[in-house]
């Protein structure tokens, strides 16, 4: 069991790191467009948090005979099922962040009505069934032995195939992305997610008090990683902006395995996928331009190459069975239901 003061702590600086990625993507935007790029994403957060505390929350972790019970745990007084109440918190923001991330290929190219719908569609479709396969206790997957720390597959996997999956389908609609822009507000929101993740490795970790110092020591190289991989990848020069996204690419990678391998592992799996993803990262933009923040590229690729690299280290067959399986029948769910989610939302978005 987690230490209250440590969830607390984690809930806290993630905080700053989910409300970062809207105003990174904004700052994208032209001057005309940003605005409403802002909106889309308050929009979708806000659909998000009210999903996550009538419904999906105690659909993957309390069961759905329990939903009554945890509405009214939420109307009784401050004190009461305040150990269960931090944990939805906590797991509220791992939540979040898959949203923020898929929503990031939408930019300026959805109305805001439209995320009042694809958003509870995607989060009963998509996360509800991906996260109780692998994060509850009585899952499918998690009984079986797969493993997914703090999300390589369950946030990060979903929400790249979820841009993958919608990105051509919004294409030709209006796209105001700037060409060039500013390092100063990048900078800043880089190192609150950076800053962010710490919490997203370690609040996972709960009481296991042994693992804290490789968490955070395997992050850090995780950034390491994959900066040098991308500095392999872009010979001779690494620019800031290219530097910027290696950091948030190697923090991806890192999740799903950040509490199984040793922090030199890491560097090896993050460097892996700094050199492999950002030679890619070329000619996928060239095929799907209209993923404008790469986020097949660095959520989905991340996750998976995070994964794989697990299954690398543990060397076990039938645990490599076993996590290959639920990688792909992520991969699918995700498919699938982002595919009905868009359908039926499309009209008003």
């Amino acid at each position: 069991m987690a230490h209250p003061f440590l969830q607390l702590l984690c809930f806290a600086v993630m905080i700053p790191m989910i409300a970062s990625v809207p105003l990174l993507y904004s700052q994208s935007m032209t001057q005309e467009r940003a605005p409403h790029t802002l909106r889309v994403q308050m929009t979708a957060l806000a659909a998000a948090v009210a999903t996550w505390l009538m419904i999906a929350y105690p659909l993957i972790y309390l069961g759905p005979d329990r939903v009554l019970a945890w509405w009214l745990a939420l109307a009784r007084q401050a004190g009461q099922h305040s150990g269960m109440l931090l944990n939805a918190g906590v797991q509220m923001e791992f939540y979040l962040y898959a949203v923020v991330m898929f929503c990031g290929t939408l930019t300026d190219r959805v109305r805001c009505r439209g995320l009042l719908l694809f958003i509870p569609l995607w989060t009963l479709l998509v996360y509800c069934p991906v996260a109780y396969l692998l994060w509850n206790g009585h899952g499918w997957w998690a009984a079986q032995g797969a493993l997914d720390f703090s999300g390589g597959l369950v946030v990060h996997l979903t929400a790249g195939v979820t841009s993958l999956i919608m990105a051509p389908r919004l294409a030709g609609r209006v796209n105001g992305l700037r060409a060039e822009r500013g390092l100063a507000v990048p900078t800043i929101c880089t190192f609150l997610i950076l800053l962010g993740w710490f919490g997203f490795n370690l609040a996972p970790a709960g009481g296991q008090t042994a693992l804290y110092g490789s968490i955070v020591l395997g992050t850090c190289l995780a950034v390491l990683g994959s900066i040098a991989g991308a500095a392999l990848a872009w010979w001779p020069g690494l620019s800031v902006g290219q530097t910027l996204d290696a950091i948030v690419l190697g923090l991806v990678t890192s999740t799903a395995g950040i509490g199984y391998v040793p922090p030199a592992v890491m560097f090896l799996i993050t460097l892996a996928a700094g050199f492999l993803l950002n030679r890619w990262l070329t000619g996928w933009r060239t095929k799907l331009a209209e993923d404008p923040v790469d986020s097949f590229v660095m959520n989905g690729g991340g996750g998976m190459i995070g994964a794989l690299g697990l299954i690398i280290w543990r060397g076990q067959g039938v645990f490599a069975l076993v996590e290959l399986g639920a990688l792909v029948s992520v991969f699918a769910i995700t498919a699938v239901g982002s595919w009905l989610a868009l359908q039926v939302s499309r009209k008003v978005m």
